[in-house]
């Protein structure tokens, strides 16, 4: 689990990263970040209903913590919502890792 400094939890601060942060899509994630000013990260993992019942979407949220929690290689100073698209309920946990390491590298936060 996230310590409560590491997350975002105000509907407010979403608000503000899907309005002022840079958005990058990928196959089974949509990457928004912002600067925070901070020395450290803060995440927020969002998983619509669109995706299924409570349980997969849940699942799907575990799946990006424990890929985030293993990623030590991310710079400091961001605020990072992870949005998991629809077709994350079927894939494999190898391919969604390589595409948070994809959409990283493409945006330059490791």
């Amino acid at each position: 689990m996230f310590s409560k400094e590491n997350r975002i939890s105000r509907p407010k601060e979403y608000n503000n990263i899907y309005k002022y942060g840079k958005k990058r899509l990928g196959r089974y994630i949509i990457l928004f970040y912002i600067k925070n000013n901070l020395e450290l990260n803060r995440f927020g993992f969002v998983a619509s209903k669109k995706i299924g019942n409570a349980v997969t979407r849940n699942r799907a949220k575990r799946i990006m913590r424990s890929i985030v929690r293993q990623k030590v290689f991310i710079k400091n100073g961001y605020d990072i919502v992870i949005v998991t698209k629809r077709n994350i309920v079927g894939a494999e946990f190898k391919d969604i890792e390589k595409d948070f390491d994809k959409v990283t590298q493409k945006e330059g936060l490791c």
